[in-house]
């Protein structure tokens, strides 16, 4: 039987990548302008939420690992 996770299509990455926000100082990144990415702005902040990770992992780990379905 599948994980949760691996049930709803979400890996490790995935999960990881919701607890990081980068932050820019500076108007002009995205589709619309020269700059597409964030990084590529002379000014910009990466906040990686550690507690937030620490949590959701506790939460996983809680979790039972299979739907023990319908008993007989």
């Amino acid at each position: 039987m599948q994980s949760l996770s691996a049930a709803a299509g979400i890996g490790v990455d995935d999960l990881r990548r919701l607890c990081i926000l980068r932050l820019s100082f500076v108007k002009g990144w995205g589709p619309d302008y020269p700059r597409h990415s964030i990084t590529h702005t002379p000014c910009w902040v990466e906040v990686h939420l550690h507690r937030a990770l620490q949590l959701l992992d506790e939460v996983l780990h809680t979790m039972p690992l299979a739907d023990p379905g319908p008993s007989n």
